[in-house]
């Protein structure tokens, strides 16, 4: 986990931004929380890919054939960025991996 800088935004989509997760190949994934306090993890897409066409509606398919899985070994989704809106973003449950000093 890392703290924020000044290349990250505040809050996505409504949700607050506390630190960064990490980042890959498709974008950014922030430690963020509900109003509630539940804790999530929102992934961000990298702008070139949200501009190749037909992105925005495999990124909407994949959003919606993963909400369908119900299972222990994966996290469900929370959230996700309207139809247009940039960065696109989703938001899913976020349990912490246990520490190897644990």
């Amino acid at each position: 986990m890392e703290l924020l800088d000044g290349s990250d935004p505040g809050a996505i989509g409504g949700y607050p931004l506390l630190a960064r997760l990490g980042e890959g190949g498709m974008g950014r994934v922030y430690l963020s929380r509900t109003m509630s306090g539940r804790p999530l993890a929102l992934k961000t897409v990298r702008a070139e890919f949200g501009r190749e066409p037909g992105f925005e509606e495999r990124f909407a398919r994949e959003i919606r054939n993963s909400d369908r899985v119900r299972s222990p070994w994966t996290t469900a989704v929370v959230d996700y960025s309207p139809v247009g809106q940039r960065p696109q973003w989703l938001a899913t449950e976020y349990v912490a991996a246990p520490s190897l000093a644990e």
